[in-house]
């Protein structure tokens, strides 16, 4: 049976067949464990080494993120496998070198093994102390960032020569906000979310950096002495 190596993030993963990966305790080095995971797929297993005493992720490590059952290779490491990134939920038992702890009762990751069967796997832990449960660092795993604060924006009136006028959104984040109007002859903010105070620009260019007049706020202010000019950006700012 073939086997191959295939470098994942900061873990070396081995894709192989159970009868190809160590039979015999493997001596621990460089505080690393070496664990096989059977992913259902028949008696096919993979291995992965990780770190001791850090807990590993398996968000970057789709070959092992899935599967039936797994046992430590490497002699004096106690693991542990959970559900979920951040190693809260325990998934299955703890595992060493002699111990194989099962992930669910549909299979019991011989040749009648169908891919179907395997449950997710978040992470994994393991530690050399003799003894104890094994409980890693965070530090290393991934955190999903906090989502952006949403765009403040002022509502702008864009008056024109023909006595129309028009409102409009813009975010107030001082970029260029592409629109178009071709007989302006006045602008004024009328509407400002969340604040008493900001400040918008016309420019005649979609890049902002063209002005039309002056700078304005919530009084009006008319632009090329209130004959029709053309709008096709503006940037406004919130101020604080």
């Amino acid at each position: 049976m073939k086997s191959f190596l295939v470098a994942v993030s900061s873990a070396a993963i081995l894709l192989t067949s159970a009868s190809a990966l160590p039979t015999t305790h493997l001596p621990r080095q460089d505080d690393s464990c070496f664990i096989r995971i059977k992913n259902g797929d028949g008696d096919a297993s993979v291995g992965v080494s990780i770190l001791a005493n850090a807990l590993f992720s398996t968000i970057n490590n789709r070959q092992v993120n899935a599967g039936v059952n797994a046992q430590a290779v490497t002699s004096g490491c106690i693991c542990q496998a959970f559900s979920d990134a951040a190693g809260t939920l325990k998934l299955g038992g703890i595992f060493d070198d002699h111990t194989l702890a099962s992930f669910t009762d549909a299979s019991s990751g011989e040749v009648d093994s169908t891919a179907d069967q395997a449950v997710p796997i978040g992470s994994f832990c393991c530690v050399t102390t003799p003894n104890t449960e094994p409980v890693c660092s965070r530090s290393g795993t991934w955190t999903p960032p906090p989502p952006p604060p949403p765009t403040r924006t002022v509502r702008v009136q864009i008056n024109s020569v023909d006595d129309s006028a028009v409102q409009i959104e813009v975010p107030a984040d001082g970029s260029p906000f592409a629109t178009s109007f071709n007989i302006a002859n006045a602008v004024e903010i009328v509407d400002i979310e969340g604040s008493n105070q900001g400040t918008c620009q016309a420019f005649s260019d979609e890049a902002g950096t063209i002005a039309v007049g002056s700078p304005f706020g919530t009084d009006l202010v008319f632009l090329n002495g209130g004959a029709a000019a053309s709008i096709l950006s503006l940037r406004c700012n919130l101020s604080s």
